[in-house]
């Protein structure tokens, strides 16, 4: 954070009042997301040893990665918190809507990394070009500009991207005290079930085969 505030701040000087918040609702959700679904990309391949000798259910290695990513996350969004209180920020009557925000992008980061999960022991280059589009994402998520100043033809096209519009709404329920767009949880909320689904059933079906390509 201290990194990308002094590179945006003095170096590109896009910094200002009230920039280290807007900066870290959008590094703090993000960052969940990004050590979510790079971690499960590497799931099976770090756990090769113990699936190819043990018949366990795939989804639990997922599960438990995912699980571990979620606590971190906690930790981080707790120090989040009383950053805003020390800085003056106070928490309001709307933050009770941050417990839908947060199972909508749980099943989010839950859905997309159980594909990923899945996909990675069967091409090996995947793993690559989830990096890269994870870094491509990062850029375009307003984690350092707000979209919603942008005109609106390239806000429709940025906000195609659901973490960005998971971070809009959380920076407007932080910041603002703003409740969050229902049709942009129930967008986001969708998107990560439909990948969801699709990533346990696919897993199921190709449960004993992933032990064998991951080796």
């Amino acid at each position: 954070m201290l990194v990308f505030y002094f590179v945006f701040s003095y170096g590109f000087r896009l910094g200002g009042p009230g920039f280290v918040p807007f900066l870290l609702c959008g590094l703090v959700p993000w960052k969940w997301f990004q050590g979510s679904v790079q971690a499960a990309a590497s799931t099976f391949r770090a756990n090769v040893g113990m699936i190819s000798q043990v018949d366990i259910p795939k989804q639990i290695l997922v599960a438990t990665t995912l699980l571990v990513a979620f606590l971190k996350f906690l930790v981080v969004l707790g120090l989040f918190i009383a950053y805003l209180l020390i800085t003056d920020i106070s928490i309001s009557s709307t933050w009770f809507y941050l417990l839908p925000m947060l199972i909508s992008l749980f099943l989010l980061i839950a859905g997309l990394s159980s594909v990923v999960a899945l996909v990675t022991p069967f091409v090996q280059e995947f793993k690559l070009l989830v990096d890269n589009g994870l870094m491509m994402l990062f850029f375009m998520s307003g984690i350092f500009f707000d979209i919603t100043e942008r005109d609106p033809a390239m806000q429709d096209l940025l906000l195609l991207n659901p973490v960005a519009r998971w971070i809009v709404n959380f920076r407007g329920l932080v910041l603002e005290g703003q409740i969050p767009s229902w049709s942009d949880m129930a967008i986001i909320a969708a998107v990560g079930l439909v990948t969801l689904v699709i990533g346990l059933t696919l897993t199921t079906k190709f449960d004993r085969t992933i032990a064998k390509v991951a080796l």
